[in-house]
């Protein structure tokens, strides 16, 4: 079990991030301006002095936190000196000045200017957000790793003490597996951009207590997030019984040029293949071996190549023992999630149409949306999704979400206003905050299909409601945070009316799986909850798929990307 302390202390890290990245979106901006580098030569000390407050606190309670995990585990070590964490702070962890790293970001979104065929001003807007995009993953990793490097520091004072790995999930597959193993001092911390793993002090007898199962971890994760994070023929393995190890391992070994996976000539068909796990001591060696075979003669398929080629599942069960991925054993039936698992999904997923991401399905027996009984079950199973989102939010975050919705004085409005156009307004700063903590801390389990009405769609789309057809095909921009409702009824009732500008419109709005929300219902205002409100993140882009008209209201059909 993770003591408290490492808990507490990552929790303190999360808002610290947050305040961060919300200071630093207030700096950038949603308007791109009309000279990218004298932008960055006015505000460069802003970006800077952000990012280095951010990193003198992260590191403040480095030697506490050491002190405090390593007396809750009952293995208290006393520091022989006190390290100074003053070096951490104003310098990227790479070395280079900070404003040097800030300016990847200006030259991100000039990369994306001239990629672009036509330079107009939606391409200067999708560049300058991909701008903000980079720099917020500055901007963490910044904080992560200065708050990692003088835990470390902390850790190296203290003999015979080193560190388990602690996940704060979604966490990627190669995480997964290296969730609370033990490390010595001086071994360094993997971690990949945007990574918020964290040490948790430990030594080495009192590591086996924080250890983490990843096939725990797989499990307690919904089908579409196991497929996102293990791929969906590795998680398809796993949940057939495949050594998880094996699979997640088995992608250090595929030949990759210009990021895309090579394809190899195995049996006639060109496959994915990898050459992880194939020497004699490997699993995959060993099976060859006992067939009296060789990785030179017979390559060992990757997961995605197994599924490609098995007539059926007792041929994929075959090859994946062939190749190293399973024992000599049939996995149990009920190792595998049922069409009556919330995690199991019964209908294949469509096949994208010219390439790109699939879209939102229509609705299905087993993806409960808003339809004749105006969104009461899918409101119910949103009830039952994040009931365990709602138990781990603090009592701060809590409070921040209550705000949000607060109907008496339209608070929601002044957040929206520093979200949008970075206002100068500090309470509502500190409230969005906690609010968009709250947000990435919860995901959806399924796809929905929910519903948001406008009173005035020249705010929006920049068109009146006549012209919102002209729009099909076209992304638009989401500034601010998203709120929708399974409700149809109220979104027409509630905020459609009364109109006013380019005149109302009721969004019919498409979300997927595994994005990033918070069902407000659970922990808002409780006069508040017949609103059955779900709040995305800001900076959304919807794509419009398709707008039909009812009366004088018009019904646009869009998809959250």
């Amino acid at each position: 079990m993770l003591p408290s302390a490492a808990s507490d202390h990552y929790r303190a890290q999360q808002e610290i991030t947050a305040t961060v990245l919300l200071a630093a979106r207030r700096i950038w901006g949603t308007r791109p301006p009309k000279d990218f580098d004298s932008w960055f030569a006015a505000n460069v000390d802003r970006l800077v002095a952000v990012a280095a407050s951010g990193q003198a606190r992260a590191v403040r309670g480095a030697e506490a936190y050491v002190a405090d995990a390593l007396d809750e585990l009952g293995t208290p070590v006393a520091a022989d000196l006190i390290p100074s964490t003053t070096p951490l702070v104003g310098v990227a962890s790479d070395g280079r000045p900070l404003d040097s790293l800030m300016y990847g970001s200006v030259i991100t979104a000039k990369s994306k200017i001239a990629a672009a065929e036509n330079v107009d001003q939606q391409t200067l807007s999708k560049a300058w957000e991909s701008g903000l995009n980079a720099l917020m993953l500055r901007m963490q990793v910044q904080v992560a790793d200065a708050s990692r490097a003088a835990t470390s520091l902390s850790i190296v004072t203290r003999r015979n003490v080193g560190y388990a790995r602690m996940l704060n999930p979604p966490s990627c597959a190669r995480c997964a597996l290296l969730a609370g193993k033990f490390y010595r001092w001086n071994q360094g911390f993997q971690r990949h951009p945007g990574c918020d793993c964290r040490h948790i002090p430990s030594s080495e007898d009192a590591a086996g207590d924080l250890h983490t199962d990843p096939k725990d971890y797989f499990d307690s994760l919904t089908e579409d997030l196991q497929n996102k994070i293990f791929t969906k023929a590795g998680a398809e393995a796993i949940r057939d019984g495949a050594d998880i190890s094996q699979v997640v391992n088995a992608r250090r070994g595929m030949a990759v040029a210009s990021g895309r996976a090579q394809l190899t000539n195995a049996y006639g068909r060109n496959l994915l293949t990898t050459t992880e796990g194939v020497t004699k001591r490997g699993l995959a060696g060993k099976a060859l071996n006992a067939r009296g075979r060789t990785a030179a003669t017979t390559p060992r398929l990757m997961p995605e190549a197994i599924y490609e080629i098995a007539e059926d599942r007792d041929d994929a069960l075959r090859l994946l023992r062939m190749n190293g991925y399973m024992g000599d054993r049939t996995p149990s039936p009920l190792g595998r999630a049922t069409s009556t698992d919330p995690r199991r999904r019964t209908t294949r997923k469509p096949e994208p149409v010219g390439g790109g991401r699939v879209p939102p399905r229509p609705p299905r027996e087993d993806v409960l949306v808003s339809g004749d009984d105006d969104g009461e079950l899918l409101a119910r199973q949103l009830d039952d999704d994040f009931a365990d989102w709602a138990k781990g939010l603090s009592e701060r975050q809590r409070s921040a979400i209550a705000q949000w919705q607060r109907a008496d004085d339209r608070f929601f409005q002044r957040i929206q206003q520093v979200l949008r156009t970075g206002a100068d307004d500090l309470e509502a700063a500190q409230v969005a905050g906690p609010v968009l903590e709250s947000i990435d801390a919860g995901r959806l389990a399924r796809d929905v299909v929910t519903w948001r009405g406008i009173r005035n769609t020249n705010t929006l789309f920049g068109v009146p409601n006549q012209r919102l057809a002209e729009l099909t095909g076209q992304e638009v921009q989401a500034n601010g945070l998203l709120a929708v409702s399974t409700s149809r009824s109220l979104a027409v009732e509630e905020f459609t009316k009364p109109s006013f500008g380019g005149g109302p419109a009721l969004l019919r709005v498409s979300i997927q799986s595994g994005t990033p929300a918070a069902w407000v219902k659970l922990v808002g205002e409780p006069d508040m909850q017949y609103q059955r409100e779900l709040l995305l993140s800001d900076g959304h882009l919807m794509r419009v798929r398709e707008v039909s008209y009812t009366g004088d209201l018009p019904i646009v059909d869009v998809e959250v990307i």
